[in-house]
């Protein structure tokens, strides 16, 4: 688990913040703020905001807000106090989670394929 950036602290900080904490943060600010500015619109155009007509978008920005700090988060939190405090805090859990990272990769596209209404009216239709 040791890559050759490791031995120069402050590229594997940019490598850890830059490309793995940041983009998970941002994916979850911008989703929960979309959900909010939805609402907010509702509010501002004195309309009732009706929950159900709402749910899709708020089970899909949940899920994929979810699934990147589900996956990306407890790896990346393990990494920084190992790269600033105790080295060997995490050390069995390390490796798991180095490829569990990986599985926001392969379920991202479950997610989006999940949330297209035409495609479960097809599957329903397949149902005897």
């Amino acid at each position: 688990m040791d890559e050759c950036y490791e031995s120069v602290p402050p590229f594997a900080l940019i490598e850890r913040f830059g490309f793995a904490i940041a983009p998970t943060f941002l994916i979850v600010i911008t989703n929960m703020t979309l959900l909010v500015r939805v609402v907010w619109q509702k509010y501002r155009f004195h309309r009732i905001v009706e929950w159900k007509k709402q749910r899709k978008l708020t089970i899909h920005i949940v899920t994929i807000s979810f699934l990147y700090l589900f996956f990306d988060f407890p790896f990346s939190v393990i990494y920084l106090v190992r790269l600033f405090g105790n080295p060997y805090w995490g050390h069995d859990a390390l490796p798991i989670l180095f490829y569990y990272a990986y599985s926001t990769i392969f379920l991202l596209p479950i997610v989006c394929i999940g949330s297209l209404p035409e495609l479960w009216n097809k599957v329903k239709m397949l149902d005897p």
